[in-house]
């Protein structure tokens, strides 16, 4: 048994480079300028008048105004929206 999981009958002897991994999160706060944030904002309205969604063109404004990389959880804490929602947009913009 390896920190509560049995791996076939083997002991921790048996089976030495086995063991339980925790990835570290780095924790950052990503904030937006008051004009970054009516910029992401307006692009969202206006990407709804050319047709595609807001979230969409929020999520596209939010990447070009960012100063570093984000991933799909911080672009969906930023914006208030889920998850899913996010990962659909990001589909979008890169097909």
């Amino acid at each position: 048994m390896v920190d509560g999981v049995e791996l076939a009958g083997l002991s921790r002897q048996e089976y030495p480079f086995c063991e339980t991994v925790f990835p570290v999160f780095a924790i950052r706060t990503v904030k937006l300028t008051p004009a970054a944030q009516k910029f992401v904002l307006h692009w969202g309205e206006m990407g709804q008048a050319w047709g595609s969604t807001g979230t969409m063109a929020q999520v596209h404004a939010l990447l070009f105004v960012s100063p570093d990389a984000l991933d799909a959880e911080e672009i969906s804490k930023l914006l208030d929206v889920s998850r899913s929602n996010v990962s659909t947009s990001l589909r979008e913009l890169i097909t």
